[in-house]
């Protein structure tokens, strides 16, 4: 069943979500065929984002009631377009997506803001550690001196979750990362050993 979700949605990103892509054309012989193709595919998957607007919040997209998604959605639409700057060397993103990266890493600088509290997982926050990571190791240009690096981003992340706070701490999941951060999440004591 989840392969078949898969599918689906690759579909969907492919053939582009609103159907304004529905006749994307691709030589996959040819470079510049396969950047245009990539090019429609990001500037459409960039109609779904809203944080830049007034009154948005910057890094995540739409989320429920007014949207389908949720917190760590942003993260990868932010690994999509890093990785897709990677390959293309299209940097007509790179303001928005270091602007929408950095709203979200949080007080802590660990992608762990205040504002998603109640419904943060593990999961969750290792997609932005993700996303800073790909950052990183692609050479996208690190933010500003006074703004946090992408390598301390990641890293802060990766030591947050391996820290024995986040571990299963006795059983048979001893060790085991817990699925939320919070005790007073519900899934807190959802743990997968097998």
């Amino acid at each position: 069943m989840v392969q078949l979700q898969t599918i689906r949605l690759a579909q969907l990103l492919l053939l582009g979500a609103n159907g304004a892509l529905g006749a994307l054309t691709v030589d996959v012989e040819d470079q510049d065929s396969i950047k245009a193709a990539a090019s429609l595919v990001a500037e459409d998957l960039m109609t779904f984002y809203k944080g830049d607007e007034k009154g948005e919040v910057p890094g995540i997209l739409p989320a429920p009631p007014d949207g389908d998604y949720y917190w760590w959605s942003g993260a990868a639409l932010w690994s999509t377009l890093i990785d897709y700057r990677n390959r293309s060397g299209n940097t007509a993103y790179d303001d928005t997506i270091t602007r929408g990266i950095l709203w979200q890493t949080g007080a802590g600088d660990d992608f762990m803001p205040a504002n998603w509290t109640t419904t943060m997982g593990n999961d969750d926050q290792a997609f932005w550690g993700l996303s800073a990571s790909l950052a990183a190791t692609t050479g996208f240009k690190d933010p500003d001196a006074t703004d946090p690096q992408w390598v301390s981003l990641a890293k802060a992340v990766f030591d947050e979750q391996t820290s024995e706070d986040r571990r299963v701490d006795d059983g048979d999941c001893s060790g085991a990362l817990r699925w939320q951060i919070y005790p007073f999440n519900q899934g807190y004591n959802y743990i997968s050993c097998e």
